[in-house]
């Protein structure tokens, strides 16, 4: 969420922005468009490779799903570009069983996908309960339906030619509630595999592939290796590898770290990445949720990650309650005409007094003319001056009270540590449903648990936080009388990064219900907020000078932006300026290993923001390299081994650094 001075850190994809955007190319609604890079999954070779997902939400209840989904499938049916792009449609597994369509309804979809060409897929919870009946009733446990529904699409006369596994490993091992069986990955696996078995009778070359939700590395550190485990596993149990992986990703949260990691170990194993492009849940229409999910793919491939291999346009909320037609800026099937205008790309370098470069068309080079150029820098640290952050959101109904919070690591908002910051007041403006505010006036009427972190009062009656790496602090004032359901809200906060400080921290306005209860939040990061420094216009061969209009101190991110248009996407040039140093891998070689005897060795990098995220191949047999950097095991091969790493970190942007040694086991 963005807002006055908001926090929604924008970073630098992993590689040059130019080259991801000349890379992925694009094309408009109607000509030369082009897919993300194809990634051969051997299905049904008259299909073309799954690069592109359409995932609705069906209507299941009044007002929850989209009400006009069966229409679809109808002839002349108001998606013919959208359509056009959509490679795999994949359906809820509950389609085929709830009784909600009938048989007509699910013939005619089939048969449409068949028309066109396009591969149908499942997402479906592939386990059973444990003897305990761990798990039972939660979305991975749906195993027992297997071969009812291969036998109900085959009767049909379709071809299940996709599974996605409904978060088998967050759900069945990583998760903490009373109901989790805390299997192990292998477990997981061998329960998976039984019940995809079954399906396999009736169709034998579905591929299966997983689909898991990608949770902030600050908030969750230890989840990159249970899922690399489970993802062998998977080979190891069934003989083949997952045909893909599908990432479910917090935007609010810090995904940059864990995301670039788990994609580059997926890298490592030949396993296709895709991600879930959705809305946010909550939004006042179906047009803002549209918008939303826009953000959602144009900050994440402009200022995060390469373009995925697989992109999936996905809905399991009530928004948007209609998918037709493709013009309406409230339906999903537009949103994937948003994806597919033609790619820009932007090139820009500092020079003393002003950033220049080109904007042009990704796939030609053609300059854009007369497009407004923007800049604006990133800093690493505060600048001591106080600001106003704000977010918006819709209060749900049933709301009958706000409930305020500050917050250091862990939540859905994390910020590196070390932190430092100062908040002074909270609000929420709903217009005419009312606003509620608090402060630090009162500092014994909040409550704070589990906390390391310092919370103090200052003299001015501010709240002062200071966090060392790995602290936490969790903080609610007491709960006010709000109501104003479905009201547009702005968030707004109040705060100071002191200079020197990464800030670290978030607020939060929670709506809760009569028993206080919650029913939704909006959440802002409480980092350094980004500088203006100037515009331009690009002149008649898309070049530009844009004057530095404010001084660049410190170590900051320089972004020169193209807001993009009805017909052109956005893009965006970073630049790193200051004189921090540098990510490095500091482990010059590796110690010689014995055959069956236990090995141990750390790997240590510098520079940039700690925590380091390590990820490895190459190891001989026996030794596993986790994602703290420890290379342990029992080697059980002699011979001379290239062992690969990389290592990322939490720096804005993300850097990854690759290196390779050589390992001797005598």
């Amino acid at each position: 969420m963005q807002g006055t001075a908001a926090v929604g850190i924008r970073l630098s994809a992993i590689i040059a922005i130019e080259a991801v955007l000349a890379a992925c190319g694009g094309g408009g609604a109607g000509a030369g468009s082009t897919s993300p890079s194809p990634v051969t999954t051997p299905v049904i070779e008259s299909y073309p490779p799954p690069t592109v997902w359409f995932a609705p939400f069906p209507l299941i209840a009044p007002g929850d799903g989209s009400i006009d989904y069966m229409d679809l499938f109808q002839p002349n049916a108001p998606w013919t570009n959208a359509a056009a792009k959509v490679t795999v449609f994949k359906v809820y597994s509950a389609i085929w069983i709830s009784g909600q369509y009938s048989d007509a309804d699910l013939s005619n979809m089939i048969t449409f996908l068949q028309q066109h060409h396009i591969a149908l897929a499942m997402e479906w919870g592939p386990l059973l309960p444990g003897p305990s009946g761990c798990g039972a009733g939660t979305d991975a446990f749906d195993g027992a339906d297997a071969l009812s529904i291969a036998q109900k699409i085959q009767g049909l006369g379709g071809v299940l030619q996709y599974i996605a596994l409904a978060e088998p490993m967050s759900g069945a091992s990583l998760s903490s509630g009373t109901n989790s069986c805390q299997w192990t990955p292998q477990q997981v696996a061998q329960n998976a595999a039984a019940q995809v078995a079954q399906i396999r009778t009736v169709f034998p070359d579905v591929a299966v592939g997983d689909i898991e939700p990608v949770p902030d590395w600050g908030d969750t550190p230890d989840w990159l290796d249970p899922y690399l485990e489970w993802v062998d596993a998977w080979q190891t149990v069934t003989g083949t590898p997952l045909a893909f992986f599908h990432f479910d990703t917090d935007v609010n949260a810090d995904w940059r770290p864990g995301d670039t990691a788990l994609r580059l170990a997926l890298a490592q194993r030949g396993i296709p990445y895709g991600v879930i492009y959705d809305g946010q849940l909550g939004q006042a229409s179906d047009t803002a949720w549209v918008a939303s999910a826009e953000l959602h793919f144009t900050n994440r491939e402009l200022y995060g990650s390469p373009p995925p291999d697989q992109v999936i346009f996905q809905s399991w909320d009530p928004n948007p309650q209609y998918l037709l037609p493709e013009t309406d800026p409230g339906t999903l099937t537009y949103l994937i005409d948003r994806y597919f205008r033609p790619r820009t790309q932007l090139s820009a370098s500092l020079g003393a007094a002003a950033i220049t470069g080109q904007l042009a068309v990704a796939t030609t080079g053609a300059g854009i003319p007369q497009a407004s150029i923007t800049a604006s820098a990133d800093p690493s640290t505060g600048s001591g001056q106080s600001v106003t952050y704000s977010g918006t959101g819709v209060v749900p109904a049933n709301t009958q009270f706000i409930d305020f919070g500050v917050r250091v690591n862990p939540d859905e908002c994390v910020l590196p540590t070390p932190a430092q910051f100062y908040v002074a007041t909270l609000a929420l403006n709903a217009g005419t449903a009312g606003s509620v505010s608090a402060n630090f006036q009162n500092f014994g009427s909040w409550s704070i648990w589990n906390t390391t972190a310092s919370a103090t009062q200052t003299a001015t009656n501010q709240l002062s936080v200071v966090a060392q790496l790995g602290q936490t602090l969790w903080m609610n004032s007491s709960s006010i009388a709000f109501s104003g359901t479905g009201a547009a809200a702005t968030f707004t906060v109040n705060a100071t990064v002191p200079a020197g400080s990464s800030g670290g921290g978030c607020a939060i306005a929670v709506f809760q219900d009569n028993n206080q209860s919650e029913l939704g939040r909006i959440d802002l990061a409480l980092g350094p907020p980004p500088v203006a420094v100037g515009s331009a216009q690009t002149g008649a061969d898309g070049s530009f000078a844009l004057p530095i209009g404010a001084a660049l101190t410190g170590n900051s991110e320089l972004w020169t932006v193209f807001a993009g248009s009805d017909s052109l996407w956005p893009a965006a040039s970073g630049i790193a300026t200051g004189t921090a140093a540098h990510l490095a891998i500091a482990t010059v070689f590796l110690p010689a290993a014995i055959s069956s005897t236990p090995y141990t060795q750390n790997l240590s990098a510098t520079g940039g923001t700690p925590p380091y995220i390590w990820i490895g191949s190459g190891l001989p047999p026996g030794l596993a390299i986790t994602s703290n950097g420890m290379i342990s095991g029992t080697p059980s091969a002699s011979g001379t081994y290239t062992v690969s790493a990389s290592v990322i970190d939490e720096s804005v942007p993300t850097q990854v650094v690759q290196t390779s040694w050589q390992l001797v086991v005598n």
